[in-house]
């Protein structure tokens, strides 16, 4: 289990019900970061405040820039929550490219 609480002073603001596995990709073995679920579950995501932009960013930087003990994150059966799901995805593509520019310097 690899659960995150997101805080905001003493209030929880966030929770993020994640595992690490190993699994494969294409038949290649990697480490796995995914919503804890299984073929029962009818959706996944963040447990979050509405309208709390900061939250999904806090979460999606930690899991990109300071958490490393994965190669891939699957972010599958997402709730169906198109403003937090737009912003999941906003947010990954920043940081994907903040991290892209930074490798190369």
């Amino acid at each position: 289990m690899f659960i995150l609480l997101i805080k905001n002073g003493d209030k929880l603001v966030g929770i993020t019900p994640l595992m690490a596995c190993k699994s494969s990709f294409r038949g290649l073995p990697v480490k796995s970061i995914q919503f804890m679920s299984n073929d029962n579950s009818p959706a996944c995501g963040f447990i979050i405040k509405k309208d709390c932009e900061q939250i999904i960013e806090a979460i999606i930087y930690f899991l990109i820039k300071d958490f490393k003990n994965w190669d891939v994150i699957f972010l599958e059966n997402l709730l169906n929550d198109t403003d937090i799901n737009n912003c999941i995805f906003k947010t990954i593509e920043q940081a994907r490219t903040c991290r892209t520019s930074t490798d190369q310097e």
